[in-house]
């Protein structure tokens, strides 16, 4: 059902006193706007709409006192315009500047980049006073944000109605083709907070309204529900139009593509890489099992109930035949999948702690990777997915932390914004109701990984414990959505060298989209040795690593004086 938020009706009564307040561009701005407009440029219009002020220091606020306090009238110089910062294209002159964007675009706090909304609240009387917010009568001024739709509609940031915490945009009633049709609050509508700032102009006190443009929040607002639009928590479907259920995909991933790959830790000078110690296949398969383990405890209770009791469950049950087969199927050539999981489970915080206490080798199990077909493959993910039942999604999003609390976001920078200012009264409420400014300027907010944005010198610290143990204990905070034809693409690469060679295989044809989770450690890992992989490999030809990396040594304390010894 689509939700519309209409403006409420506004009542006066005869005799009451009517005091005329408005909006104003920033005060330090008006003499600009009028010089710019004798010369032909810009709109006496202008003088009523806020204007965005942008920083480049993290400093922006002490920025902002110190030039209000010297020259105000230098605030122009500080107004958000179209600038990119992409990088030089090979072969451009020295001189090349790239092409503005289309539209405004606010940077992120992480690109170095800090937007202000600046507006002036003033009495509509001779010398335009400033208006002085009384907080003791609790009058107070805030911005609130609006989303644009593609016809123009203004959406508002509102709480839901069912009590869940959550925040949705809602679209406002469009009255009329002015934009006075917005100059409302809508019920539950977030407001930004405003604080005031003193300073003087021409001998003259003046005060000005600044307000924190929260261009870090971006991935809320572009996930946020639009009030009648598909939930952006809505689960997948597969060709056959059903529920996609999200704890298939960690089954694959941590128990089953975990054994199929076990493979690469009994390479020859890896499984005896320290003299006297265990197999790495073997630290590694008491962490498939405790996952497995865990798994099964947390969404199948009544197969776990049966396991820990060995009673078999019951014929009607869905869980029998993923019962049966592990109280009959070995995973190491002796020992059941249940007295694994079960010892496991009794172990986790050994294991979790990197302790190797269970001598089950699950890559004796005889798996082959290159058979698609393979019983662990077909039958325990087939008996699972009969154990889970059919998937129904939650008609709310889930808890923080659940697999499916991840929104299909628009990646792209092309939602438009714009903010107004407010004045609010509620003491004389409904005789004078808020005052709302006109809207800014529209403006896009950029996304993290913007080629326009402009880039901060970052210095990654790399972790220190990369056990097994040690990597498990971040959380998987990350997530990548990999469209449909670009999966098909990277499962064609099954060969490093034969891929450098330009040979790939064939793709695999099945018409699903996947959500890839990480840990942010493990991806900067990962990443550091895929890049100099190729930077060592393809060196060769440009011979740039010299100017790529400068590696400076840094002096560690001896484990022989950390731990007593001389």
């Amino acid at each position: 059902m689509n939700m519309v938020v209409t403006a409420p009706t506004r009542t006066t009564t005869a005799g009451a006193l009517t005091e005329h307040v408005r909006w104003m561009t920033a005060s330090p701005l008006w003499n600009p706007i009028v010089q710019n407009r004798q010369g032909g440029q810009g709109s006496l219009s202008d003088l009523n709409q806020p204007t965005l002020l942008r920083f480049t220091t993290d400093t922006f606020m002490e920025d902002l006192i110190q030039l209000l306090q010297s020259n105000p009238e230098a605030l122009q110089q500080q107004q958000a315009v179209k600038e990119s910062f992409r990088a030089r294209p090979v072969g451009a002159p020295v001189d090349w500047q790239p092409p503005a964007p289309e539209q405004l675009k606010l940077y992120q706090p992480i690109h170095g980049y800090f937007y202000l909304a600046a507006a002036s609240l003033v009495c509509h009387q001779p010398g335009l006073p400033d208006r002085v917010v009384n907080t003791a009568s609790s009058e107070k001024v805030s911005l609130v944000l609006r989303r644009l739709s593609a016809d123009g509609i203004e959406m508002a940031w509102v709480s839901n109605a069912d009590g869940s915490g959550g925040k949705s945009w809602q679209p406002l009633s469009q009255q009329a083709l002015t934009a006075e049709s917005y100059a409302f609050v809508a019920d539950g509508e977030e407001l930004l907070p405003m604080f005031p700032l003193n300073f003087e102009l021409n001998g003259r006190s003046r005060r000005l309204l600044i307000g924190l443009v929260p261009t870090s929040s971006r991935e809320s607002y572009q996930a946020g529900q639009v009030a009648g639009a598909p939930s952006p928590f809505a689960a997948d479907k597969d060709v056959n139009g059903q529920f996609v259920d999200p704890r298939l995909e960690e089954v694959s991933t941590f128990v089953i593509e975990a054994i199929e790959h076990l493979d690469s830790y009994t390479a020859p000078g890896l499984a005896n890489a320290k003299k006297g110690a265990l197999p790495p296949a073997l630290e590694a398969s008491q962490f498939i099992l405790l996952d497995f383990a865990v798994f099964l405890s947390n969404n199948i209770s009544q197969l776990w109930t049966a396991l820990t009791t060995s009673v078999e469950p019951p014929l009607s049950d869905l869980s029998l035949a993923l019962y049966r087969q592990l109280t009959t199927d070995k995973v190491d050539g002796v020992t059941t999948w249940r007295r694994a999981l079960l010892d496991a489970f009794a172990n986790q915080d050994k294991i979790n702690n990197g302790d190797v206490v269970l001598s089950y080798d699950l890559s004796k199990m005889g798996i082959d990777i290159n058979d698609p077909h393979n019983r662990l493959r077909t039958m325990l993910y087939n008996n699972v997915q009969k154990a889970l039942g059919s998937y129904t999604p939650p008609a709310t999003p889930p808890n923080q932390g659940q697999l499916t609390l991840i929104p299909k976001l628009d990646t792209s920078a092309t939602t438009q914004y714009v903010l107004r200012c407010v004045f609010q009264r509620p003491q004389c409420e409904p005789f004078r109701p808020p005052v709302v400014s006109v809207p800014t300027q529209a403006f896009v907010l950029a996304p993290f990984f913007d080629f326009d944005a402009p880039s901060r010198p970052i210095r990654i610290t790399m972790p220190a414990d990369t056990s097994i143990a040690g990597l498990r204990k971040f959380n998987k905070n990350v997530a990548f959505l990999i469209s449909d034809k670009l999966r098909g693409q990277m499962e064609r690469v099954t060969d490093l060298k034969k891929a450098l060679d330009g040979k790939t295989g064939d793709e695999v044809q099945f018409d699903l989209g996947t959500i890839c989770s990480f840990s942010i450690p493990i991806i900067t890992i990962c990443a550091l040795f895929v890049l100099i992989l190729f930077l060592i490999l393809l060196n060769i030809v440009f011979w740039w690593l010299p100017f790529f990396r400068i590696c400076l040594p840094i002096i560690l304390p001896s484990k022989k004086s950390s731990t007593g010894g001389s």
